[in-house]
């Protein structure tokens, strides 16, 4: 979030917000009477957090209103030790391990974590 408003630059700090207005599917943005949750602080220069997306958002009964997504963390000069986390459209993660042991994370279809 730059602000108040959601932005595609995961890069930067990342708020996680409650959403008791019911604006943020349409305006992406942080307003009272949201309640700010978390704030994560920028990646490490460098390293790269993949996303193509503005937001995640969740429905109340658990599901996502957005698109099913997939994070990809990619230290600097590391490529063996990135990860990732995939949200399914029924709202569960799946966070990536290494399935095959050769000491790359897989995510949980088998596909080697990549980082572009």
């Amino acid at each position: 979030m730059l602000g108040n408003a959601c932005s595609t630059n995961w890069q930067n700090q990342i708020s996680v917000f409650t959403n008791d207005d019911n604006l943020l599917a349409t305006s992406n943005t942080y307003a009272l009477p949201d309640e700010l949750i978390k704030i994560k602080n920028p990646v490490k220069s460098g390293d790269r957090l993949q996303y193509a997306q503005t937001s995640v958002i969740y429905a109340p009964t658990g599901r996502l209103i957005t698109p099913a997504a997939s994070f990809r963390y990619c230290p600097k000069d590391e490529e063996g030790s990135s990860r990732g986390i995939d949200v399914s459209v029924s709202g569960r993660t799946y966070i990536s391990s290494d399935i095959d042991d050769d000491d790359k994370d897989e995510d949980r279809t088998g596909g080697e974590i990549v980082c572009i």
